[in-house]
């Protein structure tokens, strides 16, 4: 109805316009109700943006303020919604996405800590008093686990 004016006359102008708030208000509807159904579906989605940005940044400082402002939500609020869907909260999270890049990437015989350490945003010791706390092993024990495993 909005296309099939074919006069823009001043009254089918205003007949296009009206059509077009009538879709307007169709759309925003079926948002609301969409939104009323399936609320946690709508958290699940903030949840799964945050770790999706998690992903793609664990080798940079990450604050957690910075992951809320990203997907639009306040800290607080952010934090606790992530600690109910997850049962952890995003920095423990980000550190255990951390902990598992480091192991695969330990899986390199020739990589070191500095370098595993520096890909994912830590100094040295700090990766290796996380990995210990993590794996109950230091990275140098974990690296010598893995290399006893490939040659047996």
């Amino acid at each position: 109805a909005i296309l099939e004016s074919e006069h823009p006359t001043q009254s089918a102008k205003l007949t296009q316009m009206g059509h077009a708030f009538l879709l307007f208000a169709e759309m925003a509807r079926l948002y609301e109700q969409n939104t009323k159904e399936h609320p946690t579906h709508v958290r699940n989605k903030y949840v799964h943006d945050a770790i999706h940005f998690m992903e793609r940044n664990y080798s940079e400082p990450i604050k957690i303020s910075a992951i809320a402002q990203h997907i639009g939500l306040n800290r607080s609020y952010f934090f606790s919604l992530f600690k109910e869907q997850t049962g952890i909260s995003p920095q423990e999270y980000l550190i255990q996405l951390r902990m598992k890049t480091a192991c695969e990437l330990f899986a390199n015989p020739d990589a070191t800590v500095a370098t595993v350490a520096y890909s994912l945003g830590y100094e040295p010791r700090v990766l290796s008093r996380l990995f210990k706390k993590v794996t109950g092993y230091t990275p140098t024990e974990y690296k010598k686990m893995l290399l006893n495993s490939t040659q047996k």
